[in-house]
């Protein structure tokens, strides 16, 4: 019987004090084992408060597992004594099959919600304790995903930003109208870049309505036949009570011509014709025969004598017959000229035409069609605007307005002397607006003669206003945003970031800020900007990003002809 007692009481020792509730507290700090990972366990300087208190933690649930299990062992020597060592063994294997897996379970699953934990919730709040932390205030480098639609055109009205002494350029993206002070404008000349249908006609609208509207002198030279342009013009003379003339060269259906070498002082018409028909020296052979051919021509171009394509014509045919070495050096020059007489627009009779001199002096509105695809017209296009500069110098005194002259397509029409006329053309009371489409227009113009680098160099250095749309090519955008100059950002030059043991990423605190040189115009804004929207650079001031709006017409006809010709416009032309 004291044997029985023994082991009863045993048993009620073990079920009432020993089990379940060792092991589920063994387990629980098991389980927080695992969740607070098995290491460190000593204390370093670089550990910060909150690595301090994690193995601090770690060390106080290693000392209570320590101690639970000490208890258990001790429980365990109790029943050897008490029970024997047959039955505290056969006890004990069955507590080690019903709680070893309990216990086992309970640190695997701490590891494993730490592993979780660590790879998966730590990186996400991470990132969201870094949206909320206070930074320092930082600049985002230029981004061509930020950059588009970062711009948008806007539409207004540009005669509501007409000012008396100023010339309004286009509208800032906050709405601020930009503008030019008249005297600044007057004494530069203007250059329009852009590609096909991005805003250099809408620009030239609103240029050419208010050189219209304040009385300058104004010739327009269009070799694409804009459909508005023409309207626009035709709409502001006569508000302005000016004279409009359309001289189409092209198409011989319309009204008017003119004679490309009848027009100025004998020494303007001379060099006007030798460099039309190519007989410049260019350091070859054919010199020998372009200076005999000059010679033979030089006395044709005298006081009183008008020199059309048909008398011309005529008098090379006579010097031809001379001997057989004339017939060789005019031989071009024939060809040419009998070719250039087929053009009923380019030959009116002696004294009848279109006259430069008469539109420079009675201040005329003029818009002069040309051609991109007939090469007479295209030299005839680049002679007018050669007579027109020539005319601007000659009449200085005579001429009582300002003279804009506006070119569209410079490529095509650019000749060595509007290239000079860029240098100079600003002391004759008369400036000169020239478009294309980028700066490799240039680098080949349309005449062989010219060197494309020189070309543009004297457009960008001496077209001081420019307005660059986009849509452009990254060698244009890329020197508009060297022209604009640099300023300084302040960057996050980098961030650290740190890969825990179970292989997540955390954003790690430190952060390293630098100040950063950065173009006032980054490449990439230039070739995102949208349609109508450009970048305006010009002398003392910043770089600034403008867009343009079309002039509205008032009342447009329906073409009865060909669609690229308006009516309103044939049926109104006129010649002095």
């Amino acid at each position: 019987m004291t044997v029985l007692h023994a082991h009863a009481a045993a048993a009620d020792l073990i079920l009432d004090h020993f089990e379940p509730a060792w092991f589920w507290i063994e387990g629980g700090l098991l389980f927080l084992l695992g969740g607070l990972g098995l290491s460190p366990i000593r204390l370093e300087t670089d550990l910060g408060s909150h690595g301090t208190l994690q193995v601090t933690l770690r060390r106080v649930l290693l000392v209570l597992i320590a101690g639970f299990l000490i208890l258990g062992i001790g429980a365990a020597l109790l029943f050897w004594l008490r029970l024997g060592g047959a039955l505290a063994g056969a006890l004990g294997l069955v507590y080690l099959r019903r709680w070893a897996p309990f216990c086992l379970a309970s640190l695997v699953l701490g590891l494993m919600l730490r592993l979780a934990a660590q790879r998966y919730l730590l990186p996400r709040l991470s990132t969201w304790l870094r949206v909320l932390r206070i930074v320092q205030p930082t600049e985002a480098p230029s981004d061509i995903r930020e950059e588009i639609g970062a711009y948008r055109a806007m539409d207004f009205l540009p005669s509501e930003h007409y000012r008396p002494g100023q010339v309004f350029v286009g509208m800032m993206p906050g709405g601020q109208p930009v503008h030019v002070e008249l005297a600044e404008w007057q004494e530069t000349n203007k250059t329009v870049v852009g590609a096909t249908r991005y805003g250099k006609g809408i620009t030239y609208q609103i240029w050419a309505e208010q050189a219209i509207a304040r009385g300058d002198t104004v010739i327009m030279v269009d070799p694409k036949r804009d459909r508005f342009l023409p309207q626009v013009l035709k709409q502001a003379a006569e508000a302005a009570g000016r004279r409009f003339i359309i001289l189409d060269l092209s198409d011989p259906g319309t009204p008017g011509s003119w004679s490309p070498f009848a027009g100025g002082a004998p020494a303007d018409r001379r060099a006007r014709f030798f460099d039309i028909m190519e007989l410049t020296d260019r350091g070859t052979d054919a010199d020998h025969y372009k200076a005999l051919a000059r010679e033979q021509l030089f006395d044709l171009f005298a006081d009183g004598v008008s020199t059309t394509i048909p008398f011309l014509q005529s008098k090379v045919a006579e010097l031809s017959e001379a001997d057989e070495d004339t017939a060789k050096a005019l031989s071009t020059v024939r060809a040419r000229l009998k070719e250039w007489a087929s053009y009923s627009k380019l030959c009116p009779k002696a004294g009848k035409g279109f006259k430069v001199e008469l539109s420079l002096t009675n201040a005329a509105v003029v818009y002069v069609f040309g051609s991109l695809d007939d090469g007479v017209i295209r030299a005839a296009s680049r002679a007018f605007i050669q007579e027109v500069i020539q005319e601007a110098r000659r009449l200085q005194h005579q001429r009582v307005t300002h003279l804009s002259l506006f070119i569209d397509e410079l490529k095509f029409l650019v000749s060595d002397t509007v290239v000079k006329a860029l240098a100079t053309i600003a002391g004759f009371n008369a400036e000169i607006v020239t478009a294309y489409q980028n700066f490799g227009d240039l680098l080949n113009p349309d005449d062989a003669r010219l060197d494309g680098r020189a070309v543009l160099q004297a457009v960008q250095v001496n077209s001081q206003m420019k307005l660059i749309f986009g849509g452009t090519d990254p060698e244009t955008a890329e020197w508009v945003s060297t022209a604009s100059g640099t300023r300084m950002k302040r960057v996050a030059r980098y961030e650290r970031t740190e890969i825990n043991r179970s292989g997540g990423e955390t954003w790690a605190r430190q952060r390293m800020l630098a100040d950063q040189e950065e173009p006032l115009i980054p490449v990439n804004t230039v070739l995102a900007l949208p349609r109508r929207v450009a970048v305006l650079l010009r002398p003392k001031h910043l770089a600034q990003v403008v867009s343009v709006a079309p002039v509205p017409v008032k009342a447009r006809e329906k073409a009865t002809t060909a669609p690229d010709m308006p009516p309103p416009e044939q049926s109104t032309a006129a010649m002095p």
